[in-house]
């Protein structure tokens, strides 16, 4: 996979506002893990983290269901539908996450 330097950006119509109790749900940890370091939760050298289409599209899928029940609610899912279609995802098959908080818990804790 190549990836290109640039700026994230999105059209104006997709743009959200999530308020402190709707970020608070979102945990980067959730959806990222270090490849070179699988089992640790933190970041290893260089700059740019980079997230597959397919944590991404998790990431909005778990912002589409924070919005449930706002006004909102309608954008979020077209945002999510839109970002699954532009990018070839099955937005009905999206995997659960599987970050370094998810592999964390599934190993239990250290002795």
């Amino acid at each position: 996979m190549i990836y290109y330097e640039g700026y994230v950006s999105t059209k104006s119509e997709y743009k959200l506002e999530m308020n402190h109790f709707e970020a608070k749900q979102l945990k980067f940890w959730n959806y990222y893990f270090n490849p070179n370091q699988p089992e640790l939760i933190r970041f290893g050298s260089g700059l740019h983290r980079y997230l597959s289409h397919e944590q991404a599209a998790q990431i909005l899928r778990d912002v589409m269901n924070a919005k449930m029940g706002t006004k909102d609610e309608l954008l979020a899912n077209r945002f999510f539908e839109h970002f699954c279609k532009t990018n070839g995802i099955d937005s009905t098959s999206l995997q659960e996450f599987n970050g370094a908080l998810r592999r964390s818990v599934s190993r239990g804790p250290s002795p």
